[in-house]
């Protein structure tokens, strides 16, 4: 089963802060800055948003692949997961244990917290 994709996040998200009472910087300022600026502002509120979308499946491409097989591997073999328990997951029919997802998410907590650092400037 393919996970479902927008095409165009940027246009769906500013059509909902828009929705929202908020506006584009660009909006705000009548023009695009040559600097690095934030994305949206909602005045009154006194908030400013910067949207960071993952263009990258972090999880799915190929070189996560031989990743993915390692851990399984691994919890297969620490018994963390069973064969018929792997089939069951694959299908959508039983969760990942808890201890495979936080090993997943320190695998990628690097790259998310590169991602916030530079939101935050």
């Amino acid at each position: 089963m393919e996970r479902p994709f927008e095409n165009n996040v940027e246009a769906l998200i500013t059509d909902f802060i828009r929705s929202q009472g908020g506006k584009t910087v660009v909006e705000k300022l009548g023009f695009q800055p040559k600097y690095n600026n934030a994305d949206y502002i909602f005045e009154e509120e006194n908030i400013i948003i910067e949207l960071k979308c993952l263009e990258k499946d972090i999880f799915s491409e190929s070189d996560d692949k031989e990743r993915n097989e390692i851990l399984l591997n691994k919890w297969i073999s620490e018994n963390i997961i069973s064969l018929s328990d792997l089939l069951l997951i694959i299908l959508g029919r039983k969760e990942l244990p808890l201890i495979c997802l936080e090993e997943i998410l320190k695998l990628t907590r690097k790259t998310f917290q590169r991602i916030l650092e530079k939101a935050n400037k």
